[in-house]
């Protein structure tokens, strides 16, 4: 017998209770992330959650209205539809059985229900360390976008370095240069956000990679969170955030001073992170992907990777076709092609 139920963020005790019935976890999706990621994203949390006599399928995703795209404005009837992104970094249909006709059923119910609410398209950032992507979910398009980098941290500390023995000496420069590593210290947080906000604007990073200090405060009051300051004679040149589940952490946000580039301070930080976790007990240390001079940056630290995939659906072609012809920003490289490049 199937059951389906649709939980919004003040049903926080319900959906603790159904993530709890997971053989498996995927922090990302975890209520406490989903919260926090709520008050912050432009759009609200929902979790479909699908249930039989075969097992659970628990699917968070947040619900962004198309009225608030300024270019759609004036498009028919536009109050009606909306689209569905998963959480970040990773998210996807989270299950305890991966038997394909059970996931087969969990998907024809799911899709019927954004047909039915007009969800328009979705898209899915799946969790390489979960692997839910690598299964077939009917009107879905998966793609392999790229590989994520990881530490094995099982490895033995010999093993771990020997992995990037052609940077430890690079790693001990700044070792050399009284620079030091502090865990959790919050007095550097406005600090960071600065060195942080600087980064993103040169870069000129998509809006959506810009936070405020709260966002920081209130991520580092989650529970397994890092925060990872890097201090040189008293003073604070770089940081990074980290998330984990008690397997594996991941690596969430990273700014350190260009200044004092030269030094290695971003090697040095992941390097002493390493053995941070791996002392904690954590296996695993994503380091996640990039753009290519990021990737080759991470892989540098280990041959470890996993495939990372996206996935994107589209429930009503014929709204989607005419939001994408009704936006002059268009552009068919992008989904959902209606919304611009910077948006998703």
């Amino acid at each position: 017998m199937e059951d389906i139920k649709i939980l919004k963020s003040e049903d926080f005790e319900e959906i603790k209770l159904f993530y709890s019935k997971l053989e498996r976890e995927s922090i990302y999706n975890s209520p406490e992330y989903l919260l926090f990621w709520n008050k912050y994203f432009k759009g609200e949390l929902e979790v479909f959650v699908f249930q039989d006599d075969m097992g659970m399928v628990y699917y968070p995703y947040f619900v962004r209205e198309l009225s608030e795209i300024q270019e759609l404005n004036g498009f028919k009837e536009i109050d009606k539809y909306k689209d569905i992104i998963s959480s970040w970094y990773y998210g996807g249909p989270l299950f305890n059985n991966d038997n394909g006709e059970f996931l087969n059923r969990f998907r024809k119910r799911f899709v019927e229900y954004c047909r039915d609410t007009g969800i328009v398209s979705e898209f899915v950032r799946f969790d390489p360390y979960f692997g839910n992507g690598n299964y077939n979910y009917e009107g879905m398009k998966v793609e392999e976008n790229r590989d994520v980098v990881y530490i094995d941290l099982k490895l033995s500390d010999s093993d771990i370095i020997s992995n990037y023995k052609k940077k430890y000496r690079l790693i001990k420069r700044a070792e050399k240069n009284n620079v030091k590593i502090e865990f959790n210290n919050e007095i550097y947080l406005n600090e960071f956000h600065k060195i942080y906000d600087f980064e993103m604007k040169r870069k000129n990073a998509p809006e959506s990679y810009f936070f405020n200090v709260y966002f920081f405060k209130d991520f580092i009051n989650l529970k397994n969170t890092f925060f990872v300051s890097v201090i040189k004679d008293e003073k604070f040149i770089g940081g990074g955030l980290t998330i984990g589940n008690g397997f594996v952490m991941h690596d969430y946000l990273r700014a350190t001073d260009i200044s004092y580039w030269d030094l290695r301070i971003n090697d040095f930080l992941i390097h002493e992170n390493i053995f941070k976790f791996k002392e904690i007990g954590y296996k695993i240390y994503d380091l996640q992907g990039g753009r290519k001079g990021v990737y080759e940056f991470k892989k540098s630290f280990s041959p470890f990777t996993k495939k990372y995939h996206l996935g994107s659906s589209i429930f009503l072609q014929d709204v989607y076709d005419k939001l994408s012809i009704y936006n002059k920003y268009s552009s068919d490289d992008y989904f959902p092609s209606y919304r611009k490049k910077d948006k998703n």
